[in-house]
Order: structure tokens, then sequence, then C-alpha cells
């Protein structure tokens, strides 16, 4: 199946999906890692406080 371009530039909606789900497995991996470092970080500071 092709893709219709329109002067032969921009992008087709099949391309900008892969990208958009390029960027939202990184997020999904970058956020569980703050996610993990955050409560590690937490329950490192909370053994010294008052």
């Amino acid at each position: 199946m092709k893709t219709r371009r329109l002067n032969g530039t921009g992008f087709s909606l099949t391309e900008l999906l892969g990208v958009m789900a390029i960027i939202a497995i990184l997020a999904a991996l970058y956020f569980g890692a703050v996610a993990r470092a955050y409560t590690k970080v937490k329950a490192f500071v909370g053994g010294f406080g008052p």
C-alpha cells in the first residue's frame, strides 16, 4: 500500500505514528528509572531525618 505525499515533502501518517511510538517507549523507560531513583533517594534521606 502506497502512502500519498503532497509535493514530496512532509511525513506520512505511518512515519509519524512510528516516531511517536518510539518517543513513548523512551519516555516510559526514562520515567520508570526516575521513579526508582526517587524512591531510593527518599529511603536514604529518610534515615537521617529528625
